[in-house]
């Protein structure tokens, strides 16, 4: 089928996703002056994928739904998943989770590599 994504494909991009994100906080975060060792905020910060079936519509209306309730969607994506990034009120991450064509809603999670990383090197 063209364009179809399997399952673990799809959820190995989902999990690059999460990193990419992670690192472009810190990133963030670094170019705006704060100590190199500081942890990113993520409080209340989710990305959010929808569904292969999801519509533009659909997902505008999610956008617009987070928008209203004094979220922020802060990176949208559309070529190999579906989704964005936002920052999401607590009080409707449930309701934001319940829609039909909403695959997933993940909290970003601070990532981090060991010294030397994969056993080059570190102790």
């Amino acid at each position: 089928i063209k364009g179809a994504i399997n399952l673990p494909m799809r959820s190995a991009l989902f999990t690059a996703l999460c990193a990419w994100c992670a690192l472009a906080g810190v990133h963030a975060q670094r170019g705006a002056g704060a100590h190199s060792s500081s942890t990113p905020d993520v409080a209340n910060k989710y990305i959010v994928t929808f569904t292969p079936e999801a519509t533009s519509v659909q997902m505008e209306v999610t956008e617009t739904f987070i928008l209203e309730h004094g979220g922020e969607v802060r990176s949208r994506f559309r070529t190999v998943l579906k989704g964005f990034s936002a920052y999401i009120p607590p009080e409707i991450v449930a309701q934001v989770e319940a829609n039909d064509y909403v695959e997933r809603v993940e909290a970003e999670q601070v990532m981090s590599t060991n010294k030397g990383g994969f056993g080059f090197g570190g102790h």
